[in-house]
């Protein structure tokens, strides 16, 4: 791998933790603003996996590195170099464990999540009972993929360039591409996938580091893509957050400092948003309705994608203070800081205080369900209910 590309696996994995893609779809509009809204602690899993003798010991660190994945009635997590577990949503009861834990994001579909294992491979196992579904090994030089899913394909690329196409039923290859013509020197492996293209992140080091979209079909064809140029040597990082995709409209930075709108048929920029500090922006954006809201590790932005306007902008003060994408509820923007978790007002960017203990730190996105808000932390997975008495 080329000198520039980040110098280890913790390294990466660190990365994509700060900077991991929401889990649940946004809502479609936002609701009047409720000052009641707020949430009591239920239930936390620490100190619950320090009693699973069969697996190695997480140490004093607890770090979930790649986003939990909800289930019907569970959440299923990986702990770093430690395992993955499932836990009951209800009462925090370990439900299964194995010694499998994935490095980077996971891909899930009906009941099933789909992720790359450290001893390269990729596995398919069912989200109720931790069986194992099939798995395929790959060789590779380096570590890891970035692994997405749905109920047809799985789609995973790898840090010497390769992109893998499998059945998500079976596990037996569809294809595998090693496209030397766009010279990739790696893959820094997110996709976004809809019915029928895969859209895939990946970037190269020719002339500097240049970022490539690119579109191709079920079957491996490529479709369009797109490089975009300019970037100079040991400036900012390389794609570090998922795309996200919503009607036809794929929104994703580069890793620099802005932000691009690009649709997902021809490729074509609708639009893009320049941040005028260079701020690098990490994070996957979160939409809700016309409202596209993204951070840089410093600032929350919410842009009118319509208007092709600043709605507002959040400016901490605090160098490196964001550690988490943001996310929408209630009319509550949500996301992770060094001084724990901040909220602000959705529609206005004003800051709303006491609802929540600002002691949850490096957190991945959280995830909404019925009731409940799940916040995974370095310190384990605190899970809070709804507070109506306020």
């Amino acid at each position: 791998m080329s000198k520039h590309t980040l110098s280890s696996t913790a390294n990466k994995v660190l990365f994509l933790f700060i900077c991991v893609f929401p889990l649940f779809a946004s809502a479609q509009n936002l609701h009047k603003y409720n000052l009641k809204w707020g949430y009591e602690k239920f239930w936390a899993t620490m100190g619950l996996l320090n009693t699973q003798k069969e697996l190695p010991n997480a140490g004093s660190g607890f770090m979930i590195n790649s986003a939990p994945v909800k289930g019907k009635n569970e959440i299923v997590f990986s702990v770093y170099y430690t395992g993955m577990y499932s836990v009951s949503l209800k009462t925090g009861e370990l439900l299964w464990a194995s010694s499998d834990h994935s490095l980077f994001t996971c891909g899930t579909s009906n009941q099933i999540i789909y992720f790359s294992a450290k001893k390269n491979a990729i596995i398919s196992k069912n989200i109720s009972d931790g069986k194992v579904n099939w798995e395929y090994k790959f060789e590779v030089k380096e570590e890891g993929a970035y692994v997405s899913a749905n109920e047809n394909i799985v789609v995973f690329a790898t840090f010497d360039g390769k992109i893998y196409s499998l059945n998500s039923k079976t596990g037996k290859v569809n294809w595998i591409k090693d496209d030397k013509q766009q010279k990739i020197e790696g893959v820094y492996g997110f996709s976004g996938l809809t019915k029928s293209s895969i859209t895939l992140c990946t970037w190269s080091q020719e002339n500097g580091q240049n970022f490539i979209l690119t579109n191709l079909d079920y079957d491996g064809n490529v479709k369009w893509s797109k490089t975009f140029k300019g970037w100079k040597k040991q400036e900012f990082g390389q794609i570090a957050s998922k795309p996200l995709i919503e009607n036809d409209i794929i929104y994703v930075s580069t890793g620099t400092n802005i932000m691009y709108a690009i649709n997902i048929t021809s490729g074509e920029i609708e639009w893009e948003y320049k941040i005028k500090d260079n701020q690098p922006i990490y994070c996957t954006p979160y939409k809700v309705g016309n409202r596209l809201y993204f951070n840089t590790r410093n600032d929350l932005f919410c842009y009118d994608v319509n208007k092709k306007e600043l709605i507002w902008e959040e400016t901490s003060g605090v160098q490196y203070d964001h550690y988490s994408s943001p996310i929408i509820i209630d009319d509550v923007v949500l996301y992770s800081s060094s001084r724990g978790l901040k909220t602000r007002n959705a529609l206005t960017g004003e800051i709303i205080e006491g609802y929540l203990p600002p002691y949850l730190t490096l957190m991945t996105a959280a995830i909404k369900h019925k009731d409940l808000l799940i916040l995974p932390s370095q310190e384990g997975l605190f899970i809070y209910k709804e507070n109506t008495n306020q």
